[in-house]
C-alpha cells in the first residue's frame, strides 16, 4: 500500500486536504490498477477471440494489427506505471489516454461511423451495451484525467 500512497506518510505536516488529495489519487490509482487487471487478465486469456474481434474492425489489416499490439502491450504497461510513486503519473497520463480513445471511439459506433462491430473488452464490460460502455469508459476518463489533474508532479 506504501507505493499506491506514497505522499501520504509526507503530509502528515500539511493540511487535511492535502492528505485528503493524496488519499483520493491511491484511490484513483487502486480503482484504474483493479480496470487494468481484470481487462489484461481476460485478454491474454482470451487473446485469439481478441485478436479475431480485432480483424473486424472496420479498419486496414495492418492498422487492426497495429491497433491490437498497442492496446494489449499498453494496457499492461499502464497497471504497473500506476503500482509505483515514482511513475503513478506516468500510469495516470497513460490510463487516460487509453480510456479517451476507447470512449471515442465507442462514440463513433453509437454515432454509426461503424457497421456492426464487434466488442473487444474484458468479459464483465462486454455484456454492457454500447451506451452503457460509452457511459462506462466516459466514467473511467473522468476519474483517470482528476487523477491526472490531483497528481501533485504532473504539473511540474
Amino acid at each position: 500500500m506504501k507505493y499506491l500512497f506514497p505522499n501520504l506518510k509526507n503530509a502528515t505536516q500539511d493540511s487535511l486536504f492535502t492528505k485528503g488529495k493524496h488519499f483520493l489519487i491511491g484511490v484513483i490509482c487502486l480503482l484504474l490498477l483493479a480496470l487494468w487487471v481484470v481487462v489484461v487478465i481476460n485478454r491474454y486469456s482470451d487473446f485469439d477471440i481478441f485478436n479475431a474481434n480485432m480483424q473486424a474492425l472496420p479498419f486496414a489489416g495492418w492498422l487492426n494489427d497495429m491497433i491490437a499490439l498497442l492496446v494489449s502491450g499498453l494496457e499492461p504497461v499502464a497497471a504497473l506505471l500506476l503500482i509505483w510513486g515514482q511513475s503513478r503519473v506516468f500510469g495516470l497520463w497513460l490510463s487516460c489516454f487509453l480510456l479517451v480513445s476507447y470512449t471515442c471511439y465507442i462514440g463513433m459506433v453509437l454515432l454509426g461511423f461503424f457497421g456492426s462491430i464487434p466488442c473487444t473488452c474484458a468479459s464483465p464490460i462486454s455484456g454492457l451495451s454500447w451506451t452503457q460502455h460509452f457511459f462506462f469508459n466516459l466514467s473511467a476518463s473522468g476519474i483517470a484525467g482528476l487523477g491526472v489533474y490531483l497528481e501533485p508532479t504532473s504539473k511540474q
